[in-house]
């Protein structure tokens, strides 16, 4: 892969805290990271279980797992140069219209995890994410995950269709359907 390709970005993926607008439990911080990015897929970030990410059975509550989903995509997101700014300059922003989430294994304290993200299908005023989240130490799947957005008009609140200059920044890999994705019946 040539150098001009490459970009490095700094993303930074802010944990709410839990008065915050999302309403997760986390602790309030912010892990500032440096994130290498060839455009390849998946895009990855890594994050630690905090003790403030745990439960009462001491593991990582099914929300941090959620929160860990949310933050790779707008890492990706603002590693492929569309941060928040840069939507609402184009009038539109995407927002998540369903998370189907499998829970495979526990995430405990100390763990340092990678959370993987893609687009596989785009729609006209949509597009669908696969998530992985692995345990480092032993690339252990803890979590999958299918997400669905559509991109929203800010003014109208309405699905509105994507911009080929939004579209572009994404590669999208195609997937008949993700590993795990429940089966409709």
């Amino acid at each position: 892969m040539s150098q001009e390709r490459l970009r490095f970005e700094e993303a930074e993926v802010a944990s709410r805290d839990r008065s915050g607008p999302d309403h997760l439990p986390a602790a309030s911080r912010v892990a500032r990271k440096r994130v290498r990015y060839a455009g390849g897929v998946p895009f990855k970030i890594r994050v630690r279980v905090e003790g403030a990410d745990l439960d009462e059975l001491e593991h990582a509550n099914n929300l941090v797992y959620l929160r860990w989903v949310q933050d790779a995509a707008v890492a990706h997101s603002e590693a492929v140069g569309l941060g928040l700014a840069g939507y609402r300059q184009r009038g539109a922003v995407f927002v998540v219209t369903r998370h189907e989430i499998d829970y495979l294994r526990p995430a405990l304290a100390g763990d340092e995890l990678e959370v993987g993200t893609q687009v596989f299908a785009t729609g006209p005023a949509s597009a669908q994410r696969y998530t992985t989240i692995r345990r480092v130490s032993d690339a252990g799947l803890l979590a999958r995950a299918v997400t669905s957005w559509a991109f929203i008009d800010l003014r109208s609140r309405r699905p509105a269709r994507i911009p080929e200059d939004v579209r572009s920044r994404f590669t999208i890999e195609p997937m008949e359907a993700p590993p795990g994705k429940a089966r409709r019946r």
